[in-house]
């Protein structure tokens, strides 16, 4: 990757600083999922999966930018994208399946609108599920995903390069 970076400048840097956000994000979500102990259950454990998947996946990249690890890498980045998806809707649901028992609105969650209801649940003023990891899950698979954006495995440079020389006057 660093050998990337020297070589076409200003693209590079943004990718970077994306694959910075990663591994940021990538820390701060295992943290939060950690701190909230979530992995008591089998759909608890997906968020695992997906932050193991980038973690594969930057891996990948940061080793050798091929084909494969490209593919490889935003194939991962779906993943994790799909999977945070699903884990803003569970905790979403849930938030509004189990906002009658808070206190503030057991009296009058029956007299909100649909609307409202979503409003207090969107902003989490409802419920025992925190959204954070999931939303930050999916800002990861985004940033790896975006970070692929334009790169080009080893033989599709060599090819290049080669086209390139060829082209060229004598």
């Amino acid at each position: 990757m660093i050998q990337h970076i020297r070589q076409r400048g200003r693209a590079d840097v943004l990718r970077v600083v994306l694959l910075v956000l990663v591994v940021l994000g990538v820390a701060g979500t295992a943290g939060e999922l950690a701190l909230e102990r979530h992995w008591h259950d089998w759909i608890q454990l997906l968020p695992w999966v997906a932050v193991g998947g980038v973690c594969i996946g930057l891996a990948a990249l940061l080793v050798r930018v091929s084909n494969i690890t490209v593919w490889l890498a935003r194939m991962l980045a779906v993943l994790a994208i799909a999977m945070a998806v699903v884990g803003i809707w569970q905790h979403l649901a849930a938030n509004y399946d189990t906002a009658p028992l808070d206190g503030r609105y057991t009296d009058r969650w029956e007299s909100m609108s649909l609307a409202e209801r979503w409003w207090e649940v969107g902003r989490g003023e409802v419920g025992p599920a925190p959204m954070l990891a999931a939303g930050v899950l999916l800002q990861i698979g985004l940033a790896l995903g975006g970070a692929t954006i334009g790169l080009r495995g080893g033989a599709e440079r060599h090819r290049q390069r080669r086209a390139q020389q060829n082209d060229a006057p004598e």
